[in-house]
Parts: C-alpha cells; sequence; structure tokens
C-alpha cells in the first residue's frame, strides 16, 4: 500500500536519502513528505568516559549508520596522520567522552577527527587554566596520562582532585603509582575481571606496580573533571587510599594508617 500511495501522489522518484526518524502510526502521508522534503534527524555517536580506544573502535565498525567505517579507521599510523595526532602513534585517550551528533552517512574517520577534535579544544583549555606550578610534569601528555588513570580510579567528581594529589606526590617522592587499572589495561585480552597478586608482578610498560612513574600512554578516554583533577590536583600530604563498601575512598598520610583502613573497610568486602 505504501509503494502503491507513492505512486500515485508522485513522489515515490522524489525520495531522498538519509536516516529517518517515524512514528508508531505515522500516516503515508507523513511519511512520504518527510522523505520528500529530505527532514532526516541526526544520528547519535556517544563516546563514554573511560572507554578505551579498542572499544570506540568497535562500536563504530558496529554503527549501521557509520559508513566505509572498516576501512578509514583500520589503519592506525594512517589514522594517526589524518588526525594530525602530533605524532602520537598510540591514539589511547585522544578522544573525548561526549555525546555527538552527525548527518547520515558520517565516515568513523569523521567521528573521531570530531572527538579528537574536542579533547585538543578542552585538554589547551585547562592547560592554560593550570593554577599549580609545582606539578609533577610538565607536559600535556603527561596530565592526560595522569587523567586517565584517575578517570578508571573514581567516578566521583568530589574526590578526583585528592586522587590526583595522591599520585602527584607519589611521584615528587619517586614512589611507585601502584594504580591497578594501568595494571588491567596492560593485561589487555588476558584480563578476565578479576586481578590477582600475579598480575601485580608481571613486568610490562604499564605494570605501575613494577615501573616507576607515569605508563607511556593514557589508559583510557578522559573526562574534563578528570583532566582538570590531573592539571589542578588538591595541596595534600595523602600517598595512600582504599574504597569502601560504598564506592567512596578513604585517604592516608602513612602506611600504618593505610593498612588499618584496608583491614576495616575491606576485610568483608
Amino acid at each position: 500500500m505504501f509503494n502503491f500511495y507513492s505512486k500515485v501522489t508522485f513522489t515515490q522518484k522524489n525520495i531522498k536519502a538519509g536516516f529517518y526518524e517515524f512514528i508508531v502510526g505515522e500516516s503515508y502521508y507523513s511519511i512520504l513528505k518527510k522523505l520528500k522534503d529530505g527532514k532526516t534527524s541526526p544520528v547519535i555517536f556517544t563516546i563514554i568516559e573511560g572507554q578505551t580506544f579498542t572499544e570506540i573502535k568497535k562500536k563504530i565498525l558496529e554503527s549501521t549508520f557509520v559508513k566505509n567505517s572498516q576501512f578509514d579507521i583500520a589503519n592506525t599510523p594512517k589514522l594517526s596522520k589524518a588526525l594530525n595526532t602530533e605524532n602520537h602513534q598510540n591514539l589511547e585517550g585522544l578522544f573525548y567522552p561526549d555525546t555527538y551528533f552527525f548527518d547520515y552517512s558520517v565516515t568513523g574517520l569523521q567521528i573521531l577527527q570530531f572527538a579528537h577534535e574536542k579533547h585538543k579544544e578542552v585538554l589547551n583549555s585547562l592547560w592554560k587554566k593550570k593554577t599549580r606550578k609545582e606539578v609533577s610534569y610538565k607536559k600535556k601528555y603527561e596530565s592526560l596520562i595522569l587523567g586517565s588513570i584517575i578517570e578508571k580510579e573514581t567516578m566521583l567528581n568530589a574526590e578526583k582532585k585528592i586522587v590526583s594529589s595522591v599520585f602527584h606526590n607519589r611521584l615528587k617522592i619517586r614512589m611507585k603509582l601502584q594504580a591497578d587499572p594501568t595494571v588491567i589495561y596492560g593485561l589487555r585480552e588476558k584480563f578476565t575481571g578479576n586481578l590477582k597478586k600475579r598480575h601485580l608482578k608481571e613486568d610490562n610498560e604499564y605494570n605501575t606496580y613494577t615501573r616507576y612513574g607515569l605508563p607511556p600512554t593514557p589508559i583510557c578516554s578522559v573526562s574534563e573533571s578528570s583532566l582538570e583533577a590531573a592539571i589542578n590536583p588538591s595541596q595534600t600530604k595523602f600517598l595512600y587510599f582504599v574504597a569502601n563498601k560504598r564506592g567512596e575512598h578513604i585517604f592516608a598520610t602513612t602506611l600504618k594508617e593505610h593498612n588499618n583502613n584496608v583491614f576495616k573497610y575491606q576485610k568483608n568486602k
């Protein structure tokens, strides 16, 4: 009936390709008018805080509205050049987590270009507002690396700057960061959801239990609040923290105090 109606109303040859949204029970007339006028709906793509580049690429490849994605994001060196990523061959953390709106038939490359430009805009803006001159590094990229660790350590904006202060304090006294999220990232597909003591001893460039300083790259996409925390940490003397049963963190300045907190808050976890 729809095909017949489009013929008798002479709209069949005037239909415009695109991504449309229709309401259940919408009339043939209304549908054909949308198709004739080309009133397309925007397609939505969301990058979530903490997603890895692998997860972002997988989501692009699985999106039905993205065109040619398997070709334009497959080769990392070519993609890095197309994005003008300042010679970063590893693209982890270079795409800002947000909800983006595109026209139908957007390509995977266009999505990544847009998210990368937003990332640069946010990072540059925050870096210019840096107030703490005594932070433990001098480069924007290093703040992005630390921001990604903070992103994985806590979801609570209220404590991100305190978590950041712990890592800054450790870097200043050349103490290992000992951040579980970096170990998990380094394990890649070997991680099955249960981090064990033996994993903490398996040396690789992302294991901050076996190596000093920051890992070589970010470990995920980074929100503005985590970047802000990495660039402008709180001023504290904390060197340790442990999560309680509510997902909040308890901070400590000494190992003895920290061990007491671990026993108190995690013994029955």
